[in-house]
């Protein structure tokens, strides 16, 4: 969710923010950024499964009943 949220301010809105304004593409710059945020956050997603720690961490178990 860290990487989500960090990913869509930094290069979505800032970059659609200096595509559509500063360099006046207008919308295809706001879908340019759009573009530019999904491979970021593919590529931080994808090295994170690759790494393999997430596999070492705990694994909640249900409540169970008290009968």
């Amino acid at each position: 969710m860290v990487v989500s949220i960090a990913s869509m301010w930094i290069w979505r809105i800032l970059l659609a923010y200096v595509f559509a304004i500063h360099m006046d593409i207008g919308i295809l710059g706001v879908w340019m950024a759009m573009g530019v945020d999904w491979l970021c956050r593919s590529i931080c997603f994808y090295i994170r499964f690759f790494h393999g720690k997430w596999q070492n961490r705990p694994v909640l178990e249900p409540e169970r009943e008290n009968v």
